[in-house]
Formats: C-alpha cells, sequence, structure tokens
C-alpha cells in the first residue's frame, strides 16, 4: 500500500486535495474523506512518533530533535535579526536552500488543504498533534518583548 496525494475535481468541480491508498490485494483505490481521517495503530497502539523524531535528529546530526528545533530557531533569528557585529550575509549560492525551502513551503500547503476545508476532526491530524506537542512542551518558550510597563526599555 503506497499513498500518493491526488489533487481532482469534486462534484460541483472544486478542486481537491486527497490521499489515494492502493489496495493490491483488492485491487481497489481508497480516497479517505476527508482525506486525513485514517487511523494508524502500531502494536494496536496510536504510535508517538518518537522513533521518526529521533532518525530525523541523527539524520540531521543533532543528539535531540530538541536540539534541532532549537538550531533551525537559531539560524532563523541569525537571518531575520542583526547581530552587534553587523547584519547577516550570505557569501554562498543560496539555490538548494531555498529549493528546499520552497519544499516545504508546498508540503506544508498541501497538508492545509487537506486540513482546513474540513471542520470535522481528522483522527491522523489528531494522532500527529498528539505526537508533537510533547516535543513543543520541551520548545523554550521565547522571551516576551520588553513593554513601557515592564521598565525593561532603555532611552
Amino acid at each position: 500500500m503506497k499513498p500518493a496525494v491526488v489533487i481532482d475535481k469534486d462534484e460541483r468541480g472544486n478542486e481537491r486535495v486527497r490521499f489515494c491508498f492502493r489496495l493490491p490485494d483488492l485491487k481497489a483505490d481508497c480516497y479517505p474523506m476527508p482525506p486525513l481521517n485514517v487511523s494508524m495503530l502500531h502494536n494496536g497502539k496510536p504510535p508517538d512518533f518518537q522513533p521518526q523524531l529521533a532518525r530525523i535528529a541523527q539524520f540531521k546530526n543533532f543528539r535531540t530533535i530538541q536540539a534541532a528545533v532549537d538550531h533551525l530557531a537559531n539560524r532563523r533569528n541569525q537571518l531575520l535579526y542583526a547581530s552587534p557585529s553587523g547584519i547577516a550575509a550570505i557569501s554562498s549560492d543560496v539555490s538548494s536552500g531555498l529549493l528546499k525551502c520552497r519544499d516545504h513551503v508546498f508540503a506544508n500547503l498541501t497538508l492545509y488543504m487537506m486540513i482546513d476545508p474540513y471542520p470535522e476532526r481528522q483522527l491522523f491530524v489528531q494522532q500527529c498533534l498528539n505526537a508533537l506537542l510533547p516535543v513543543l512542551e520541551r520548545v523554550k518558550p521565547p522571551k516576551p518583548e520588553p513593554t513601557a510597563e515592564s521598565g525593561d526599555w532603555t532611552i
């Protein structure tokens, strides 16, 4: 069974994004509706995806997924904000990095198009959130911006 993302039209002619699961034993295709309203079980339980997150971290040469998230956040901050030594400059070819970013954006848009149009809770989305939320709780929250009331401003 190898799932594929399919873009087609519904009964009213509106484009939609769906998953197609080919079931070779039945010689049939399965199109769950909504697209991510499927449930995944591993040894009879919903997966927590921790082994997969650990493999991603290891593949990216990080000890933990938390270290990978921290690294990405730091890189983002380096690109967005000037340091005491000045504005960041990129001196190498950025083509491959931009292509990776484009692919990530398209993947996120595809997921969005499979989730947002449907008001009901989709089982697989909930399983992924259940696995992701514990990871996010380990991410350090950003420092709050100084406010005039807090007296943190230096003039």
